[in-house]
């Protein structure tokens, strides 16, 4: 049997992906009907896209009044200096998320960008008073 090329591999991740984006629930057997896919090749696409760091994690949508918390948006503006490497392998690594974590935070999306505001975090928290707790140690 011929192997697949980059491209036909990368367009059947991609589509594996999209399924796994609707519902990171749904069972390899759904997954692999849905694509048309046997369920070793969905097992293995998925495996690889784990190794290789695509896929870091499965998580569920909470509705977070259920849990106590509201969201919120902080926005950083940084100083014209490039982002010190360590911060870079906090963020990478979650490591921010694990410290706020303790302190009741729980970080839903982090986006860099470049304007007048250079970093969007979005996070939930029980009340105000941590919200802002949270953003005066950034």
């Amino acid at each position: 049997m011929a192997k697949n090329s980059v491209k036909q591999i990368e367009k059947d991740e991609k589509r594996i992906l999209e399924e796994l984006s609707k519902n990171a629930n749904k069972s390899i057997n759904d997954i692999a009907e849905t694509c048309g896919f046997s369920r070793q090749k969905v097992w293995r696409v998925i495996n690889n896209l784990e190794k290789n760091h695509t896929i870091w994690g499965y998580v569920a949508v909470v509705n977070e009044e259920k849990l106590n918390k509201k969201s919120y948006i902080m926005l950083i503006k940084r100083s014209n200096k490039p982002v010190e490497k360590d911060v870079i392998n906090d963020v990478i690594h979650r490591e921010s998320a694990k410290k706020a974590k303790k302190k009741g935070i729980d970080i839903t999306n982090s986006h860099y960008t470049h304007g007048a505001y250079d970093w969007i975090i979005c996070f939930n928290a029980p009340d105000i008073r941590a919200a802002k707790g949270y953003s005066k140690s950034h």
